[in-house]
């Protein structure tokens, strides 16, 4: 359509409710292409495409932004008002030989990826398309969640229950906004390591620490004095 474009696929980090729950909450008619986003090479653009240009590396994100409405202007793109700018999320982007169309969200698992102008995000970078997949989807929740949707302040206290891909990502959003003490809480012992590489303070073994683990969270955080 218009407002359309056609890439091909370089890289995708497949989403955990594709995992687990097969096609997650995605309503799948007919013939599915699955994937939460990916990274690629802009082949092709419809006629209203403005925000990418044939030969652009993209980043194609699960959540659209129309990068105009009140909240994209104010640094609350999570919250887009025309999230889907008036497009099908599930609009055919294929056709099978039998005529069966072929939907998908944002079809990543794919040589080629359609999905509308909103869901792209141009990069100009030398980093590798596998470390840039990482900020398509379960990266970028840890990011986002503690960079915008729950905001980490300069200084703060913040514990992390799990540090695997999501949770690893919260350890470097906290980071970078300035807490002064990361506790990640993890049973699995490299996990626990990579969070401390990270830029955690502190990594617990919610094992060694049974009924304890609310405590000494607790006790870490516990200010300097009581004045």
């Amino acid at each position: 359509s218009p407002r359309q474009v056609v890439l091909r696929s370089e890289a995708a980090q497949i989403c955990y409710t594709t995992t687990t729950d097969g096609l997650g909450s995605t309503p799948v008619a007919n013939a599915f292409i699955p994937g939460h986003g990916g990274v690629g090479t802009v082949i092709e653009i419809g006629s209203k495409v403005n925000r990418v240009a044939v030969g652009d590396r993209v980043v194609v994100a699960g959540t659209r932004q129309c990068g105009g409405c009140y909240n994209c202007v104010r640094g609350r793109a999570d919250h887009c008002l025309l999230r889907n700018g008036g497009g099908d999320p599930n609009a055919p982007v294929a056709e099978m030989r039998d005529g069966t169309k072929v939907t998908g969200f944002t079809p990543c698992c794919s040589e080629l990826m359609v999905v509308f102008e909103e869901s792209c995000v141009p990069v100009f970078t030398t980093v590798s398309s596998v470390e840039l997949a990482m900020l398509h989807d379960t990266g970028l929740v840890g990011l986002g969640a503690t960079t915008t949707k729950v905001r980490v302040e300069t200084g703060s206290d913040v514990a992390i229950l799990g540090a695997g891909p999501i949770g690893l990502a919260a350890v470097q959003g906290a980071r970078i906004q300035g807490a002064a003490q990361i506790i990640a809480v993890d049973p699995i012992r490299y996990r626990r390591e990579a969070a401390l590489a990270l830029g955690a303070t502190v990594a617990l073994d919610p094992n060694v620490e049974g009924r304890n683990l609310v405590r000494r969270i607790q006790d870490l955080c516990r200010g300097k004095t009581t004045r």
